[in-house]
């Protein structure tokens, strides 16, 4: 190993494929939850029939 060669490091691939795909999951759920919560004023309802537009 010359000096500039760091040392090996062992990746289990598929568990680093399942961790990515994890996250991807994630932040695609937590998009969509966003999308779904709209703030109204005081004193007013408000209905999503459409993702953020309040009727």
């Amino acid at each position: 190993m010359s000096r500039y060669e760091g040392p090996k490091i062992n990746v289990n691939m598929g568990a680093a494929k399942l961790v990515g795909v994890g996250i991807i999951i994630l932040i695609i759920i937590g998009v969509v939850a966003a999308a779904s919560v709209q703030i109204v004023d005081a004193g007013h309802r408000g209905v999503l029939l459409h993702w953020n537009a309040v009727d």
